[in-house]
């Protein structure tokens, strides 16, 4: 008997938290759906077209213009100290030593 209740109250405690995480996934896709209507408002307001497309194009190539201008950044610093731009040299890499307390 004990194993029934104990199954019964596993089945509501599953149910009850399979519908509050659908109640959260609705509301966010609720609010992303205000927020691209929020975009769509703003751009009509401003006289432009808004699309989704441009929208990712215009992102992606700023992501990557920063990209590139980090490479070029630490390329030019880094790189006739060693081939490896993505690293910076052990001269300027500081070690931690962990000593535990007792």
């Amino acid at each position: 008997m004990n194993d029934f209740f104990q199954r019964i109250f596993a089945t509501i405690a599953f149910i009850t938290i399979s519908v509050i995480s659908l109640i959260l996934a609705f509301t966010f896709i609720f609010i992303l759906l205000i927020g691209v209507g929020i975009f769509y408002i703003v751009n009509r307001l401003r006289g432009k077209s808004f699309s989704a497309k441009q929208f990712w194009q215009e992102h992606s190539s700023r992501a990557r213009s920063k990209t590139q201008h980090f490479k070029t950044h630490y390329q030019s610093k880094y790189q006739s100290q060693s081939g490896d731009f993505t690293r910076p040299p052990e001269s300027e890499v500081t070690d931690v030593d962990f000593k535990e307390l007792k």
